[in-house]
């Protein structure tokens, strides 16, 4: 598709091509309220060994406190609870734990980065929460593939202009040029409309790109860094799609939060510069 996927031959530009396009989705519509799970509670007065012995047996780390009148009024930790009642080990909360449940999911990623949980209030009420167990979540892989689908469209596109008539094929090996013709002739079999670049993988992407000194100077990547961006992102790529149980497998959490910032920041970059270009062909 080439710049057709950003700009129609009447110089409109196609929805759904823009990272605005996607966050407005997932920043309005599909939010924590879709992934959060209900908080289970104790009452103070329960016997501290039973509550832990119970959240063994479900396999919680977390549980919400709630007074009389089932109103969240903190809670406890399972590795805490020993002799005497609830109360004496229960944590109050505060505002670095606790996200409404319209909190886009982009964001979620993000205060998760530091925590193994966050308490979710709808309305004026605490009565959800969040563990990066919930970040493996169809929802959240939806937003994590349509963001890394996004960032390969636009490799797609600078590979193609900054290495015009093919030229890019003297930078790799001749295996890594026959697979992608293989899956270029099958996909035409197909009457798929691609050109041989978008055949490439996103490991020929990378090294093509890696030694394009006008495209890393662009986007201020030294060489190192956008190779080690790209194998880190492939590899989260494919944890997706082999819908793996764990998708940040490899990463601490903090590593894959700033994984997905950096390439939603190369995104946002790339997009004006994309448009400029493409306004330029149609002048």
């Amino acid at each position: 598709m080439a710049g057709t996927l950003w700009i129609s031959n009447r110089g409109k530009r196609r929805k759904g091509t823009t990272f605005k396009d996607l966050q407005i989705v997932f920043d309005t519509q599909v939010t924590t309220k879709h992934i959060y799970e209900p908080l289970s509670c104790a009452f103070p007065d329960d016997l501290a060994q039973e509550i832990h012995n119970e959240m063994t047996e479900l396999d919680f780390d977390i549980l919400g406190v709630v007074d009389k009148l089932e109103n969240v009024i903190g809670f406890v930790k399972m590795e805490q609870l020993k002799d005497g009642n609830v109360m004496k080990y229960m944590n109050p909360f505060d505002l670095s734990i606790v996200a409404t449940d319209s909190t886009p999911i982009y964001r979620l990623i993000q205060i998760l980065e530091k925590r193994e949980f966050v308490f979710v209030m709808h309305g004026t009420s605490i009565d959800g929460i969040v563990t990066l167990a919930d970040i493996n979540k169809p929802i959240v892989r939806l937003y994590l593939f349509g963001v890394i689908s996004l960032f390969e469209m636009h490799l797609n596109y600078w590979l193609k202009h900054l290495y015009q008539n093919g030229s890019w094929k003297k930078t790799l090996k001749p295996n890594r040029i026959e697979k992608a013709e293989e899956i270029f002739k099958e996909r035409i079999k197909h009457n798929q409309a691609l050109t041989l670049e978008e055949c490439l993988q996103l490991c020929d992407k990378r090294d093509v790109l890696c030694q394009c000194k006008p495209f890393l100077n662009d986007f201020n990547y030294s060489e190192e860094e956008f190779r080690d961006q790209l194998k880190k992102c492939e590899k989260i790529r494919n944890e997706l799609a082999h819908n793996q149980d764990i998708i940040f497998a490899g990463f601490s959490m903090e590593q894959f939060s700033s994984i997905i910032t950096s390439v939603e920041s190369f995104i946002k970059k790339s997009e004006p510069r994309v448009m400029a270009l493409e306004a330029e062909k149609i002048k």
